[in-house]
């Protein structure tokens, strides 16, 4: 395992430099190489170390950060460059109990069995580790043998395990979803009876921030939109969060239509039928604009919506030009999100991709700058040099301007003045 990963010679190395320590890559690394997946981040393990000399060895080799006010964990970037490192040290949990993920206390002990470290995981599938030197898997909960059978069940109890962090209840549905996998039947059951707890509040603060439920949304729908759409209608973990949101066949179908990867695309095909004003309202409180790496925020979920609408009830001859270089082109992600969604919804958008060609076309390269227009129309720099330009793009969208001669000529006869 790890053949031609850095990490592996790195740890082989350190267990040499640093007597008595034991390094092992834990967590989803290990499952993902098990599986033939590509490694993103690498979690590794150091036991047999104290704190002080943890951190005494890595500043040594490059700078160290200590990050997680709860779970306490070594950010490590070697001098020579390359990804970062999380590093942690062996650590026993102790949840408050109200499931709330940050009201968990963490302790670390070096002399820590590595097998007690792996009892405190969420499911079989992250709980292995892998011994540097030894090359040895680490497997004390099966999750080798759920790995072949393609099933992600909880560490233990599955109601307890819940319980200490109800956040545990959506990651089994965005792993089931990443994977292919099935969610091992105990642990459903736990899941869906304990999915009401998603909504509970302390205070003023939620247990489970919208954030967090934000982030396994857009992470599940983006691997499998169609079987994520059916995990969390099924879970009820729409039912809590979303009330209303029905996923029927026609919905699994759209989202299976939309594809995978297109995370942005399929949230709007699971909020079509509610229309776009309550698509808005939902993304705005599920803070969805705040997962990196997706680009959902409330007006563009609401435009993608309208969009896809449009072109499903109007043919593309019926646009003017610049009208579809406005519509589609002036935000090109929300453009590309509406005609996916517009063609899960049945519509011919063919045509639409055609015109929309050769308008970028006819549009590449103006034949006029922000200094010729001002100089033309005697504008001084603001917002007008703005809307002159918009104004000389539609002329070229719709072919009435193929030369700079045209282009002053279409100005001067189209600007509306001061």
């Amino acid at each position: 395992m790890f053949e031609g990963h850095p990490i592996k010679e790195r740890l082989r190395a350190w267990t040499k430099a640093l007597p008595g320590s034991r390094w092992y890559v834990v967590g989803g690394a290990v499952r993902d190489a098990m599986l033939g997946r590509a490694l993103k981040d690498v979690d590794v393990l150091a036991a047999g170390v104290a704190p002080a000399a943890l951190t005494a060895f890595l500043e040594a080799r490059g700078t160290v950060d200590f990050v997680g006010r709860v779970f306490g964990v070594f950010k490590f970037m070697p001098k020579e460059g390359g990804a970062s490192i999380d590093i942690a040290l062996p650590r026993r949990e102790h949840p408050s109990g109200t499931g709330g993920y940050r009201d968990v206390a963490a302790l670390s002990d070096p002399s820590m069995p590595i097998e007690e470290d792996l009892a405190r995981r969420d499911f079989t599938v992250n709980a292995m580790a892998w011994e540097a030197v030894s090359e040895s898997i680490v497997d004390p909960f099966g999750g080798r043998a759920d790995l072949g059978r393609k099933t992600v069940r909880a560490v233990g109890d599955p109601a307890m395990r819940f319980a200490e962090d109800y956040t545990r209840m959506l990651r089994a549905l965005r792993f089931a979803a990443q994977l292919g996998f099935t969610i091992e039947h105990v642990t459903w059951t736990a899941l869906r009876a304990l999915m009401p707890h998603l909504d509970e509040m302390r205070g003023q603060e939620r247990l489970v921030p919208y954030e967090l439920v934000a982030r396994e949304l857009m992470r599940s729908l983006a691997a499998d939109p169609k079987r994520a759409g059916r995990l969390w209608s099924e879970s009820g973990a729409f039912a809590v969060l979303l009330p209303g949101l029905k996923v029927d066949a026609k919905v699994e179908r759209r989202l299976a239509l939309v594809g995978a990867g297109h995370a942005e695309a399929a949230v709007a095909a699971l909020f079509y039928d509610q229309g776009a004003p309550h698509a808005a309202e939902a993304a705005e409180r599920l803070r969805l604009a705040a997962v990196e790496g997706f680009g959902v925020s409330p007006q563009g979920l609401a435009r993608t919506i309208a969009l896809a609408a449009q072109v499903k009830s109007r043919a593309a001859k019926d646009w003017r030009p610049s009208e579809l270089r406005r519509a589609f082109l002036g935000n090109e992600a929300v453009g590309r999100d509406a005609m996916r969604l517009a063609d899960a919804l049945g519509a011919h958008v063919e045509a639409y991709e055609r015109r929309l060609m050769a308008i970028r076309k006819r549009s590449t390269t103006l034949f006029l700058d922000g200094d010729g227009i001002m100089r033309l129309l005697k504008l001084k720099p603001g917002p007008r040099v703005r809307e002159a330009l918009d104004l000389l793009i539609d002329g070229q969208a719709e072919g009435k301007v193929a030369d700079p001669s045209q282009a002053e000529e279409w100005l001067t006869a189209h600007w509306p003045g001061p």
